[in-house]
Order: C-alpha cells, then sequence, then structure tokens
C-alpha cells in the first residue's frame, strides 16, 4: 500500500508541476534508465538530458553493484553434523 500510495502521489506532483510551468520559462529535461532483462535502455531529453542519462546510468550501476556485494555477503550455512556414511 506504501508504495502505491507513493506512486500515486508523485504522479499527482509530476502533473501538477507540467500543468503549472510558466510560459517563456526553460524549458525541462528528462532522464530515464529502463533495464530489460540484462540489457539497459537510455533516454534523455531536453538541455540537460545528456547529464541526466549519465546520472541515471551511474545510479543504475550502484543499485546492481550494491545488490550483487549484499548477495556475495550472505554466508552459507555451514553442517554441524558429520555426514553419515
Amino acid at each position: 500500500m506504501i508504495g502505491l500510495s507513493l506512486i500515486f502521489i508523485g504522479f499527482v506532483i509530476t502533473t501538477i508541476g507540467t500543468v503549472n510551468q510558466i510560459p517563456g520559462s526553460p524549458s525541462t529535461s528528462t532522464g530515464i534508465v529502463i533495464f530489460i532483462g540484462p540489457i539497459p535502455i537510455v533516454i534523455g531529453s531536453g538541455p540537460q538530458g545528456p547529464i541526466l542519462m549519465v546520472a541515471g546510468l551511474i545510479i543504475a550501476a550502484l543499485m546492481i553493484l550494491l545488490t550483487i556485494l549484499s548477495l556475495g555477503l550472505r554466508r552459507i550455512p555451514q553442517r554441524t553434523e558429520p555426514i553419515p556414511e
């Protein structure tokens, strides 16, 4: 429920920001990274689009690295009893 609420709140804030954009103000920039399996698809637009695309790739790489490290730090339980022959 919390995740859905946060998604809804983000959607509402984005919509309000788009509607309230002042004419003649600087254009907005967007950047997004979408993962389809292990392949990242990077999309960016606007004057700051390339910077946002690079930032998105760096954040995605850090997330992957942290996931690999957290899975690698799990310890495999050791057997305490002898294996029967």
